[in-house]
């Protein structure tokens, strides 16, 4: 099952979820229809908004068709509710970037419980 990676991402003055995997037709329709997610030809990356409500229509449309990685965009945002300092995003992200390996774990969508929403 192919890998999604969702991180924080700032584009266009607005606090976004960027996703990340390498092309697939199915995936990039899943995402656009169920989440009406954008393609930002600067990132080089589909995005929506940052909101819980956003994250949960990405959650369900990928629901057996991938597996999210979440940890940079649960760092975000934990970061951002208990009011640190947040870490600095790039704006400007590699398209390649996500193709590398990660040495973080993947979990399949249906076992992908946040501590607390996201808002």
């Amino acid at each position: 099952m192919q890998t999604v990676v969702l991180k924080p991402l700032y584009h266009r003055n607005e606090e976004c979820i960027g996703i990340y995997f390498e092309k697939n037709a199915v995936l990039q329709q899943a995402i656009q229809k169920a989440a009406r997610a954008r393609w930002s030809k600067t990132n080089s990356c589909w995005y929506v908004s940052c909101t819980g409500e956003n994250y949960l229509r990405l959650k369900t449309a990928l629901e057996n068709k991938a597996e999210l990685e979440i940890e940079e965009l649960r760092k975000y945002l934990l970061e951002k509710k208990q009011g640190n300092k947040l870490s600095e995003y790039p704006t400007n992200t590699h398209a390649g970037e996500f193709k590398k390996k990660s040495s973080q774990k993947t979990v399949p969508v249906q076992q992908i419980r946040l501590a607390s929403p996201i808002s």
